[in-house]
């Protein structure tokens, strides 16, 4: 086997080390969101995890509707929030980020914008810095 064609890639994204880490950080009352649209680099979906999530994407396409959208994810922050569990939102707060699915997202309606005022409307949040490699969010109970 090339080693080049093994330790470059595991170098660049060390995806075992993370997945260990996620699996000993978060858990079966924890919730993640995050698009399952590749848009290049990390992404949540290369991982196996017992954590309950969301793909924000998925989930718009599903229910184009705003308020059947934002029901929906209510509802999960919500339980998970009762649950005493840890919510992160991955990528998809990133305000320089604009790679898939944004533009879809955008054609249909889910801006940015609107999808940051989902959160910070409702939750209290607070940048997590990097987690797996990624920009992530924890999203709060306000008060």
């Amino acid at each position: 086997m090339n080693l080049a064609v093994w330790a470059l890639p595991e170098a660049r994204y060390p995806l075992k080390q993370y997945q260990a880490e996620l699996a000993r950080d978060y858990g079966r009352n924890d919730f993640f969101l995050y698009f399952l649209a590749y848009g290049g680099g990390p992404n949540m979906s290369f991982f196996n995890l017992p954590t309950p999530y969301i793909t924000i994407d998925n989930l718009y396409e599903d229910n184009p509707n705003d308020a059947a959208f934002e029901t929906s994810l209510t509802q999960d922050i919500e339980a998970a929030l009762q649950r005493h569990g840890q919510v992160v939102v991955f990528e998809a707060l990133n305000p320089t980020n604009w790679n898939a699915p944004w533009m879809l997202l955008i054609r249909d309606g889910l801006t940015k914008d609107k999808l940051t005022a989902f959160f910070t409307e409702r939750y209290r949040v607070e940048l997590a810095g990097e987690i797996a490699g990624m920009q992530a969010w924890r999203i709060l109970p306000r008060g």
